[in-house]
This record gives C-alpha cells, sequence and structure tokens, in this order.
C-alpha cells in the first residue's frame, strides 16, 4: 500500500459519511467497508437502463455520484463525497465485454468529521471544489450470441435470465450476475464494484494529502 499513514489502519476516520447513487444492495455493501455510514438516493444515471459502452457507462456512473452529491445536500447531509457505480456492455466488431465503472465526487474537504481528521493527521484541510475521480473494473468477454439482443435494447439482466435456462444445473450457483458466471466464480459482482470503490476511496484520499500532484488547490 501506498500510504503508511492512519489511514490505511482505518479509511474509516477519513469517510464518517458517504452518500451513494443508488439503492442497490450489492453496490451499497461495496463501499460500506470504507465509510461509518451510507445514505443512499435513488437518483438518475441519466444513461440508459443498459449502458452500451465505456463511454456512456462511465457517463451513467459519473451522473450518478454528482446527482447523490446534490440529493445528500438537499436532504441536510454532509457527506464526505459521493458514489456512482454503473455496469453496462461494450460491443467491439464481433466480441461483447461486460464493463463497470465507478466515480467518486466531492467537494472541498467533505464532511466536518473528515475535516478534523484531516488536520490531525497532517493532511491538507482544504481541497479544490468540484472534483471527480473516476475508476473502471475488469472487463469479461460475453458470448457473441447476446450482441443482438443487447442492439434490440434488451438488458444484460434479461438476456442472462435467458442463457441460465441452457446452463448446466452445476453451473446454478454461479448464475447470480453476470461477472459470477462469466469469471467462473473469481469475482461476484460485489467483489468487482469493491474493487473500484477500493480505486476511488484510495486516489481521493492522495488528492486530498496532496493537492498538487493533480493540479488541485492548496
Amino acid at each position: 500500500m501506498f500510504f503508511t499513514t492512519d489511514y490505511n489502519q482505518n479509511p474509516k476516520q477519513l469517510t464518517p459519511l458517504v452518500a451513494l447513487g443508488t439503492h442497490s444492495l450489492v453496490k451499497k455493501a461495496a463501499i460500506a467497508p470504507f465509510c461509518h455510514e451510507v445514505l443512499c438516493f435513488g437518483v438518475s444515471s441519466e444513461v440508459p437502463d443498459q449502458p452500451v459502452g465505456d463511454a456512456q457507462t462511465r457517463k451513467g456512473a459519473v451522473c450518478r455520484s454528482q446527482n447523490a452529491w446534490k440529493a445528500a445536500k438537499e436532504a441536510g447531509a454532509s457527506p464526505s463525497f459521493a458514489v456512482g457505480l454503473e455496469g453496462g456492455v461494450a460491443i467491439e466488431g464481433e466480441h461483447c465485454y461486460l464493463v463497470n465503472w465507478g466515480a467518486l465526487y466531492y467537494e472541498g474537504s467533505g464532511s466536518t468529521e473528515s475535516q478534523g481528521f484531516l488536520a490531525e493527521t497532517g493532511y491538507l484541510s482544504h481541497c479544490a471544489t468540484g472534483c471527480t475521480i473516476e475508476s473502471c473494473g475488469p472487463r469479461l468477454e460475453l458470448p457473441s450470441s447476446f450482441i443482438s439482443d443487447i442492439r434490440k435494447g434488451k438488458e444484460l439482466s434479461d438476456i442472462l435470465q435467458s442463457f441460465k435456462q441452457n446452463v448446466d444445473v452445476s453451473l446454478e450457483s454461479l448464475c447470480k450476475s453476470a461477472m459470477a458466471l462469466f469469471s467462473n466464480g473469481a469475482f461476484s459482482r460485489e467483489q468487482m464494484f469493491h474493487m473500484i470503490c477500493h480505486c476511488l476511496v484510495g486516489q481521493y484520499a492522495l488528492r486530498v494529502r496532496f493537492p498538487k500532484l493533480f493540479n488541485l488547490q492548496s
């Protein structure tokens, strides 16, 4: 790990409250280890229900994070940051891939609690406002037979439901998500989003501590 400060040992000190742009229990579980409390908001991703392509999926994550921040502020909350997580598919020629993006949005140094921790540990107590951090997860190839249905506008969850009917019973335990099935159980959907959240929160801590590395105001 890059950090040798208290952040590594207790990242929750830096992020007591986080806003999440969805009510998904899987996504909530992915960010929960990094904070004391998660406030969920059913905000718009501003993209189709089934994002197609990295650009659209990435936009969905960014919009969810920014809209969750706005929703939290309107509710009178003061989160350290807001997170948006979005899953999609990408079609490249005759190949189809599962893609996932995450975004973290914050203004200033977040909550009063996090400001206090930053001061105590020597972290900078002020950052530039309106910062968005982005990260993507692993890409997995999906069956090319999915391409036709995706182009017809079908959601991956519905396509996967039909696919399950032709899957061997022994693989049924892997069919909870496309990530679990097509990684042969190496990753669950929650683990994949947790990986993205780990990257987002790590970058957040780095930017707060060393803003000049990212041309942020100190």
